[in-house]
């Protein structure tokens, strides 16, 4: 497992954690892009046994 210092991960309290995934456009891609990076963090996330929740906001219109 995982080691922070001499304080083991699996000692530390698990967390509840919100990610966002904003609404942009990459003029390079000429479009909307996957939130790969994201979810590959809120995998491992969950994989460590925090609880995750993702928000994709590619195609919200109104924020309200």
């Amino acid at each position: 497992m995982y080691n922070v210092g001499h304080i083991g991960l699996w000692e530390v309290n698990l967390l509840k954690i919100t990610l966002i995934y904003p609404r942009f456009q990459t003029p390079m891609a000429g479009g909307l892009e996957e939130p790969l990076g994201i979810l590959y963090i809120a995998a491992v996330l969950r994989e460590l046994g925090h609880q995750v929740r993702f928000f994709d906001l590619s195609y919200a219109h109104h924020l309200e």
